[in-house]
């Protein structure tokens, strides 16, 4: 134990950890949004609004409320409508979309606003319109409005998702559904019930996952740059010869795979423990939405594991993890063989852009609909089968080494 706790020190040097922290800074400077107030925040919070109004998932009668919120809603902005632009002949939303819609010259709505406000007057009418809609109550109502309206859209969609899922409708991706795909969503959408995060929200777990992808991609830089230079400088000062001339001195192999992986195992924790705090707790209580089912009333969207947003996280960060890890072995062992820095780096480049990349499209393989079931662990699993056998083969093949020449 004492070995691999020099061994940890000698990965930590001052030098090493200074360039890390100059790295880290650097990557959360680049992307800092997902730990500041995003511009779309008050159309997340209406996530955590609900949530806290009505539970995790809405049923039947809970989305009666939310329509009679959203009728009372579109009222109340018209009557915004009315009071600020109701002397141009403004009178409501749609009023003004019409409008909007004619000034980008959609033909049907150009043509009905030509006949009502004039072709002469639709741009300048457009452009005094949207000044007082700026700088009215009207832009978060309407953006309010637009969430609700796809909230409702999506749970007035589950008869028709399970309609298609039927039908095996190519439309929505089910003409080659299995029966047991086919039977999980059509379960899915009688139950009548959407989760809180099937609202289009800028915090739904695919805004988590594509946030943390960024900090995966640092997670793995710092693997590389950390594992690169410890057994390339043992070879190159000639340490390495000495340590194998000894059957001591090669166990100590072992404490430098296992501090190397420790030291992995760290930077991962420390990193996940960051970006979860700053996601979850930045002031908007997105964590009141950890607890939430993710596939209830997601329809094609379902995963192929039923998991709670919080689960989803975790085996996010796991993810990471085994990845990060595997690529730790595999530099440990790429340095093993160099002979110098550059070889070194040589492999240890394609080796970490491989393993980002897998990680990256690892992501998308939980979908209920378009892979199976088996896609998922063998991608994940076969690569770091494949790389923890090779270290225990080069780990054996040192015991039996007398000298490094």
């Amino acid at each position: 134990m004492k070995i691999l706790f020099f061994e940890i020190r000698r990965y930590l040097r001052p030098v090493t950890l200074a360039i890390v922290c100059v790295l880290t800074g650097f990557w959360i400077l680049m992307h800092n949004s997902y730990y500041t107030k995003s511009p779309y925040r008050d159309w997340g919070l209406l996530s955590v609004e609900y949530q806290k109004r009505f539970g995790n998932v809405i049923d039947v009668d809970e989305f009666e409320i939310i329509k009679q919120d959203y009728a009372d809603l579109c009222a109340e902005i018209d009557r915004a409508f009315e009071k600020y632009m109701g002397e141009y002949d403004v009178h409501s939303l749609d009023d003004f979309r019409l409008l909007e819609n004619a000034s980008f010259h959609i033909e049907e709505d150009y043509r009905t606003a030509a006949e009502r406000w004039g072709s002469e007057n639709i741009e300048e009418l457009y452009q005094k319109c949207l000044d007082i809609y700026f700088d009215g109550p009207m832009e978060t109502q309407s953006d309010r409005e637009q969430k609700i309206g796809y909230f409702i859209y999506d749970f007035e969609s589950l008869d028709e998702a399970a309609e298609a899922a039927r039908a095996n409708d190519p439309d929505w991706g089910y003409d080659k559904l299995t029966d047991y795909q086919k039977n999980r969503i059509l379960e899915d959408c009688q139950r009548h019930e959407l989760s809180i995060i099937s609202v289009l929200s800028s915090y739904s777990y695919t805004e988590f996952r594509d946030g943390f992808k960024q900090y995966s991609v640092l997670i793995y830089i710092i693997c590389a740059f950390i594992g690169v230079p410890f057994l390339v400088n043992n070879k190159v000062t000639g340490t390495q010869t000495i340590q194998f001339a000894s059957k001591r001195g090669k166990n100590i192999l072992k404490n430098q795979l296992g501090a190397a992986l420790t030291v992995s195992a760290i930077f991962n924790i420390i990193i996940d423990a960051f970006f979860y705090i700053v996601y979850f707790y930045n002031g908007d209580e997105i964590h009141y939405l950890l607890n939430c089912p993710i596939n209830v009333g997601a329809a094609g969207n379902q995963l192929w594991i039923n998991m709670t947003y919080f689960q989803y996280v975790l085996l996010i960060f796991a993810k990471v993890m085994l990845l990060s890890l595997a690529l730790t072995c595999a530099i440990f062992i790429v340095s093993y063989f160099s002979k110098n820095y550059i070889v070194a780096t040589a492999i240890a480049v394609p080796s970490f852009m491989l393993v980002s990349t897998l990680s990256e499209h690892l992501d998308y393989h939980f979908n209920l609909v378009f892979n199976y079931a088996w896609e998922y662990p063998l991608m994940l699993f076969a690569p770091i089968a494949a790389i923890v056998a090779v270290t225990i083969i080069v780990m054996r093949r040192t015991w039996r080494t007398d000298y490094l020449y």
